[in-house]
């Protein structure tokens, strides 16, 4: 058996010491990594006894790694004996830059739910929940059929990486935000019951979120990772965003003039936060491309491709008119993914959270964008 510290961090030489137990004959000892990004010197040990050797270990990247340790005897036969888990972290300096991120991105959400409180118009939003059958398909869709889809996606295509499985529950768990009310209007759907779902989407998502990372979330890591899920800091999370969101709308009320006021400035400031956040975000994951791979890549697609598809049959099927049927199957789809990055920078910490972002950025690039414009 061999046993040594196995978390450090990425871009630094780790000496560290194995111990070998249980020797009964010459063997060779070889420690093979499960990704060359992850460098093992002296990775071949020759030992007769019980000993200790010394071994440097550098990762390139941030990742969850597997060492296998391969076991040689005289005669030749090999055989493979342990696999050993190696967490190598971000370093220092980018880790608290990456929790920055994460409270300014969490800030700049609270104000923008703060800006669409004072946006939205109660009037239309009483009128869609007199008669909620457009809100109550969405409802359905987003937080029974998208979370279910995701977990089924995860544990179909990522089931060695739990973090990205998390990451991609989490995105299918989120409301709807401002970028399905965007693609509603650009593609002649129902504006004004995308954004009364994006509403009914964004008070429940504090609990139906919560409550599917709790149900579905304690399924995906194994008690051998060493990991746990932080739901309380999660239902903070989320619930921090329902906040200024109900404040906005009390404000509107209290102070109509003025909170149209406020209103007016919530599209340039969506602009400023998204162009932020993009390129803020794009440099913290800038290894995104080297973590991605046609697993993250496909769940994105597929994830986003079912949402599409399962508004638009449940919508179809509920005998809503073109507008409606468009308006749901986005905001089914378009997930507010700032929510997912928000959760996944402030509550995981490297190097779960770089492999969790990687399914989130992958919709992004792969169901949303030029992608939607193709599609419809």
């Amino acid at each position: 058996l061999i046993h040594f510290y196995k978390r450090f961090t990425m871009n630094t030489d780790f000496p560290a010491e194995i111990r070998l137990y249980n020797i009964s004959e010459p063997l060779t000892i070889d420690l093979v990594p499960s990704w060359d990004r992850l460098k093992i010197l002296n990775h071949t040990v020759n030992v007769t006894e019980e000993t200790e050797a010394s071994i440097t270990l550098r990762g390139e990247l941030a990742f969850l790694y597997k060492v296998a340790v391969h076991c040689t005897d005289s005669r030749g036969q090999g055989e493979l004996v342990q696999e050993l888990r190696v967490e190598v972290t971000r370093t220092s300096q980018e880790e608290v830059l990456n929790r920055i991120f994460g409270g300014v991105l969490a800030a700049f959400l609270a104000i923008a739910m703060l800006i669409m409180g004072c946006d939205l118009d109660m009037r239309l939003i009483l009128g869609y929940l007199k008669k909620p059958v457009g809100p109550s398909i969405g409802l359905i869709c987003q937080f029974v059929g998208m979370p279910l889809i995701a977990y089924t996606i995860g544990y179909l295509i990522l089931s060695e990486l739990p973090a990205a499985r998390l990451g991609l529950l989490l995105l299918g768990s989120s409301p709807g935000g401002s970028a399905s009310n965007f693609w509603t209007v650009l593609f002649k759907g129902d504006q004004n019951l995308s954004v009364t779902m994006t509403f009914c989407s964004t008070v429940a998502s504090f609990g139906m979120t919560t409550f599917w990372i709790f149900v579905l979330g304690s399924t995906i890591f194994a008690k051998e990772d060493g990991f746990s899920i932080p739901y309380l800091q999660l239902f903070i999370s989320l619930i921090s965003l329902i906040v200024p969101l109900m404040a906005g709308m009390t404000f509107a009320v209290k102070k109509p003039e003025l909170a149209s006021r406020v209103g007016k400035f919530s599209r340039p400031f969506f602009f400023i936060v998204v162009l932020a956040a993009s390129v803020i975000g794009i440099y913290l994951n800038r290894y995104f491309f080297s973590l991605v791979s046609w697993r993250e890549v496909v769940s994105g697609l597929l994830l986003g491709g079912s949402g599409y598809t399962l508004g638009l049959i449940l919508s179809m099927l509920a005998g809503l008119n073109r507008s409606q049927v468009i308006a749901v199957s986005i905001e089914t789809a378009v997930q507010n993914p700032s929510i997912a990055l928000m959760v996944i920078q402030t509550n995981l910490h490297s190097p779960y959270s770089d492999i969790g972002v990687v399914p989130v950025v992958a919709f992004l690039l792969t169901a949303t964008g030029p992608p939607l414009l193709i599609g419809f």
